[in-house]
């Protein structure tokens, strides 16, 4: 499964009031728009829609998981394919600048234009507290493995979209670039609020690193599945138990609770996880092309609001 990073460029028109973690305010601006820009039908329940399959909104936002897949019989909700990215900043005044990313996971990379739209329009209609509004300057296509220099996707000096300028990355990709990586102790920075689904140990607690390698793992083979070619070749269950050999060795992490509504859904959703950094030790080489990776798809709960972004430090 290939995905593409996008980074968007906007320029304040007034002031906008952000929360310290934004991304469900992009987010749920964006996914009204789109709805807006993509509907031919007008029909209020997109399940009875004629056009159900074929929809980028349909795509982008309520995916219906594969009749054969056993697992997703089992979930209610399947992730979206992608990452809002936003920016830590919560003022932003008249006339300032801000860049946040968008993670488009496999096919749906394809609905790129309807994505830069979709956001162009949410700055002239205003979003947020204040609903406050922006101009898109620009979208640039960036490389995360920084092999290839940023590409125009959208000017907005000219208001011309280039979607052919796109490329993607794979797991296949950062193998390749990375080769065999040794490593023994390995530095994980929570740069968002992250929350890990494990039985029987609290939100508040360290996770091992097993835990945090069944979240990326799990997340990687669910957006292949949707949005891939189908779950990739990996031996998940050998992964899995040669991670309990990797050692939880100290951290330095807090637990961050923020308030959130959510109108869409008319209830409370707030915004919470783990913040700071854990160390591991151990043989932590089979690992780390699947970490490397997982940067960029994020893990646990809310992670399409941005949730769950870490970062890699090798230690010495």
């Amino acid at each position: 499964m290939n995905i593409s990073v996008y980074n968007f460029e906007l320029r304040a028109l007034n002031s906008l009031h952000l929360a310290a973690f934004s991304g469900p305010a992009f987010r749920g601006g964006f996914g009204a728009v789109l709805r807006q820009l993509t509907c031919v039908t007008g029909l209020p329940d997109c399940a009875t829609c004629p056009v159900f399959r074929d929809c980028p909104f349909t795509d982008l936002f309520n995916c219906p998981p594969p009749a054969d897949d056993a697992y997703f019989k089992k979930e209610a909700n399947v992730p979206r394919p992608f990452v809002i990215d936003a920016p830590p900043t919560r003022e932003v005044s008249h006339g300032e600048h801000i860049q946040f990313k968008v993670v488009l996971s496999g096919r749906t990379a394809t609905h790129l234009p309807y994505v830069v739209l979709a956001y162009r329009q949410l700055g002239l209609v205003g979003f947020g507290k204040g609903r406050g509004r922006y101009r898109l300057v620009s979208v640039k296509c960036v490389d995360p493995l920084n092999q290839r220099l940023p590409a125009q996707i959208f000017d907005g000096a000219e208001q011309r979209l280039y979607p052919g300028n796109s490329f993607s990355t794979s797991l296949e990709a950062v193998k390749k670039h990375y080769g065999a990586i040794e490593a023994r102790k390995l530095i994980v920075h929570f740069r968002s609020p992250t929350h890990l689904k494990t039985r029987g140990r609290a939100p508040q607690e360290p996770p091992e690193f097993e835990h945090l390698m069944r979240a990326v793992l799990r997340r990687y083979s669910d957006l292949a599945a949707l949005y891939g070619e189908g779950r990739p070749d990996i031996d998940y269950h050998d992964l899995v138990d040669k991670s309990g050999g990797v050692r939880l060795a100290g951290s330095n992490l807090r637990y961050f609770r923020q308030r959130g509504f959510s109108h869409r859904k008319g209830e409370a959703t707030p915004t919470e996880g783990l913040m700071g950094s854990v160390t591991y030790e151990g043989e932590l080489s089979p690992f780390m092309p699947y970490l490397i990776f997982g940067q960029w798809l994020h893990v646990g709960k809310q992670a399409t609001f941005g949730m769950g972004k870490y970062e890699l430090e090798l230690a010495a």
